[in-house]
């Protein structure tokens, strides 16, 4: 067996319907939402099932699976792949969200519930079927075109990562934590190749072009820092990529596509070019020094496109743990490159950073194609789209969000979901994709929709910014633009746009809360309550207000002093800054619909909290009590139990609207 990277090698630095899988107790409850249910079903499951006696979710199984390959049991095997598999009935669900399936694995463990998380999941190379393996090896396929789903009889533990393989449309590869590779056969149920290729945990597996060949090493495997060759048909190992790891570390490798080359990525962003024939470095580049360098040469110039799932406006403590990255959970030591994709068509080789670009390199020349600033997200793993033409890129974030990116119009994207996203695939034909999260579920999304939900939200944004481009547009909506914003922003269309993405666009996020409030919008009103002045109540209590910004100050002490005109109380009710202040902070420059909006909250929400000032409101406490009761019982009885009221856990929170209060001293 030969190995790569010798001395004689030139050193390194110098050259988607929401079905969802239940245990039976859920069974009776979900009959009407499209869930998997049979009660046979489970009763075959849970004979099929590893003892959970002391089990936990994150528990390693440690049976082996090579003794289905040892010769004694090779008859047991081939008995199970005589046996019938028993295909039970699953529905795909239709909503706007796209997500079509949910695939989760739970299981009665005494008194409580287990989820076994899912492991590793794809789809196979026809995109009709999706293959899902947990962490204690159960191995399942999804057949989306009848609509039935299987389990295998065979078992494969601790697998990391999983293919379809290219030579037969029922065979799947499989790498797993402890350095093996197996191909599986999901028609028959057996394991019809394996191989021990080394001791750390499979993390890739790519393969070249010439795969019909016995002889010739068309595959490739990473598995940790080290790699391997192999052969498809037999799997058998031919080269053993070393290196020496006392300086640089290697981090990434793969085949290129349409080639017989294939790459290596070491941890100082070194990027080798090898033939599979002769093995030996064709081509080194630096990827990083060479976005480094176009960056100097557009220092001075606005050319390189920026994306930002949040908006300019928008204030977010959290934006900084976005770009935050933990290096030693994804085994990266140095570095900057953090992941690659390349192009369905070959073209591109997409890497993504640790520090927030998206470089785009060509697959030829490997020089730097396209540039890409995230402004305020790292991407962690990266799919394309094939269409439409290859500008639709799907991505996981270090947050754990699923993203939907247009690389063309850098302003369109989605955030398919919001949390704990682990990884992400997407079908050959570019039409299914699934997020396995870290949760242990995988959730399948139809891009078709997705992509219709994007076209959907950059329309609606293009028709409000065109509406909002009008000439002469006031400080607030009335009149003929009044009624036009009103019949593009009805009630049931921004329903619909909040469930689906969850918020609004900052930018217009007073105009259409405006419109969904049905505020009047009346400015002479508002003008009148403005020209008389602070009145004295305020203007004393206003003494102790201590708010960083003069500007967000001011704008609280001018909504209060016209709220204090409208009704005398509200002078005197010393919570009215902190429940003023979150609202004048994001609408500071829309003093009417700050003022149009805390009268219509207090008019509906906390009309009860004056009955009886200046004592607290205790009827409305009751009725939170009341509500935490319902939803928490333990919860409350702890509260019981320490003699805490509604009073110090409620009020505090409605006083000063769920945001962190400002900070008041006594008057002087």
């Amino acid at each position: 067996m030969e190995k790569i990277g010798s001395n004689n090698n030139p050193p390194l630095e110098n050259i988607s319907l929401a079905s969802e899988i239940y245990d039976e107790e859920n069974q009776e409850e979900q009959e009407d939402e499209g869930t998997l249910y049979d009660a046979e079903e489970w009763d075959i499951i849970s004979e099929m099932e590893f003892s959970t006696e002391n089990d936990s979710e994150s528990e390693e199984f440690e049976e082996d699976f090579t003794e289905h390959l040892q010769p004694s049991l090779a008859p047991s095997v081939a008995s199970h792949a005589d046996l019938p598999m028993h295909k039970y009935p699953f529905k795909l669900q239709h909503n706007e969200t796209g997500n079509i399936l949910t695939v989760h694995h739970t299981i009665k463990n005494v008194d409580k519930q287990l989820r076994v998380r899912i492991a590793a999941c794809c789809f196979n190379g026809m995109s009709n079927k999706l293959l899902v393996i947990d962490r204690r090896g159960n191995i399942y396929v999804f057949d989306f075109v009848i609509k039935r789903y299987w389990r295998l009889t065979i078992r494969v533990p601790q697998a990391t990562v999983v293919h379809a393989s290219p030579l037969h449309h029922s065979e799947y590869i499989v790498g797993n934590e402890k350095g093996h590779v197996l191909v599986i056969n999901v028609e028959k149920s057996i394991i019809s190749r394996h191989n021990e290729v080394g001791t750390a945990a499979v993390n890739q597996i790519t393969w070249g072009n010439r795969l019909q060949s016995t002889s010739i090493s068309n595959m490739l495997m990473r598995l940790g820092s080290d790699a391997a060759l192999l052969n498809l048909r037999n799997l058998r190992v031919s080269h053993r990529l070393e290196f020496d790891q006392s300086r640089h570390t290697l981090k990434l490798a793969g085949y290129i596509p349409n080639s017989e080359q294939f790459f290596t990525c070491f941890t100082n962003d070194s990027l080798s070019v090898w033939s599979a024939h002769s093995q030996e470095a064709t081509q080194i580049t630096l990827p990083i020094k060479a976005r480094d360098r176009k960056l100097r040469l557009l220092r001075n110039q606005k050319a390189i496109p920026e994306i930002a799932l949040r908006g300019d406006d928008e204030d977010d403590i959290n934006s900084i743990d976005d770009l935050e990255f933990d290096c030693e959970e994804e085994n990266f030591a140095d570095g900057t490159l953090l992941n690659y994709s390349f192009t369905p068509n070959g073209n591109k080789l997409c890497f993504t950073t640790i520090d927030g670009y998206l470089l785009l390199l060509s697959s030829a020349s490997f020089e730097v194609d396209k540039l890409f600033r995230l402004r305020d997200f790292v991407l962690k793993q990266i799919e394309v789209l094939p269409q439409p033409k290859e500008r639709i890129l799907f991505g996981i974030t270090a947050r754990g969000q699923a993203v939907m990116l247009d690389l063309e119009n850098t302003d369109q994207k989605l955030i398919v979901q919001h949390s704990n996203g682990l990884s992400l695939n997407v079908s050959r034909d570019g039409k299914l994709l699934s997020v396995l999260s870290k949760c242990g579920e995988v959730n399948v999304w139809s891009t078709c929709r997705l992509f219709n939900a994007l076209q959907s939200k950059t329309q609606s944004i293009a028709q409000l910014r065109a509406v909002l481009k009008q000439p002469k547009l006031p400080g607030h909506v009335s009149g003929p633009m009044n009624q036009e914003l009103r019949q593009l922003l009805k009630r049931d269309r921004l329903e619909a746009m909040l469930r689906e993405f969850g918020c609004y666009p900052e930018k217009y996020r007073f105009i259409i809360w405006s419109s969904l409030l049905q505020l009047p919008c009346n400015g002479v009103q508002f003008q009148a309550l403005l020209k008389l002045g602070e009145p004295p109540i305020v203007k004393r209590n206003a003494r102790g207000l201590r708010i960083k910004s003069d500007a967000q100050r001011r704008g609280v002490i001018r909504a209060w002093s016209c709220l204090a005109h409208w009704c005398k109380v509200f002078g005197y009710a010393e919570f009215m800054p902190h429940l003023v202040f979150p609202f004048v902070k994001h609408l500071l420059k829309n003093g009417l619909i700050v003022f149009e909006l805390m009268a219509t909250l207090l008019l509906n929400h906390l009309q009860l909290c004056f009955e009886f000032y200046p004592l607290p409101p205790e009827n409305y406490l009751a009725m939170c009590a009341n509500v935490l009761q319902c939803n928490d019982e333990q919860l409350s009885k702890f509260y019981q139990a320490l003699e805490v009221h509604a009073k110090d856990f409620a009020w505090s929170l409605l006083t000063n609207a769920f945001a962190e209060p400002i900070i008041c001293c006594n008057a002087s």
